[in-house]
């Protein structure tokens, strides 16, 4: 009986990109969301003894929080792959935070990845690329080239939902995150049945597979 080489596996990581020079792809709006895909929430910050990875100040209404991490494996779920993770490189995030300031859609957001939420009077305030050029102690762990964002909320609603703890962190939308996961999700499957069929040893088409999904 064959070895399933699925079973001797990690998960499959893909890396997320994006077309910089097209008007369609790249950011769209960031959502203050219940439950960030990095899984970092925010905190209030005048709990010394709490781990300060997102800060909100109760008299100036900033909320700030990593968009993205770099290299940080997020969760994800398709039918045809099973659970996989989905990385952004650190280039990546430098070209996706710089289009997105280009476009001028860094004060685009919303509620839970709701369009009809979209909320006025947020605003982002700030923005920077943790690295040699931007060490912040509020958040000393998290991996260089991770991007890190201001908002000052002006929102009462918003606000208010911020203290109720209703909305935990911030979360990123673009039309490329679905286009590449979709494409790369095929590719990868032809590419591995491809080898499954094949008249490798199972050792080779262990070897092959795992460079396929990133595991080596």
């Amino acid at each position: 009986m064959k070895k399933n080489i699925f079973n001797t596996m990690e998960l499959p990581i893909l890396y997320l990109d994006f077309d910089e020079l097209s008007m369609n792809e790249g950011m769209e709006a960031l959502s203050f969301v219940d439950s960030p895909a990095t899984k970092i929430e925010w905190k209030v910050f005048n709990k010394i003894e709490e781990y300060k990875f997102v800060d909100y100040n109760e008299e100036k209404r900033i909320v700030t929080s990593p968009v993205m991490l770099a290299e940080t494996p997020i969760m994800r779920f398709t039918p045809e792959l099973g659970r996989y993770y989905v990385k952004f490189s650190k280039p990546t995030i430098l070209k996706m935070m710089t289009k997105y300031f280009k476009d001028g859609k860094i004060h685009k957001m919303n509620l839970n990845h709701d369009p009809k939420q979209s909320k006025k009077d947020v605003y982002m305030i700030e923005s920077y690329i943790v690295g040699d050029r931007n060490k912040s102690e509020l958040f000393p762990d998290i991996p260089d080239g991770s991007w890190v964002a201001s908002f000052k909320v002006e929102n009462d609603e918003v606000w208010n939902e911020i203290k109720s703890g209703s909305l935990h962190g911030f979360s990123i939308e673009g039309f490329f995150i679905e286009k590449y996961e979709n494409q790369m999700i095929e590719t990868m499957l032809y590419d591995i049945k491809i080898v499954m069929n094949s008249n490798e040893t199972e050792s080779n088409k262990e070897r092959k597979i795992k460079k396929l999904l990133n595991l080596n």
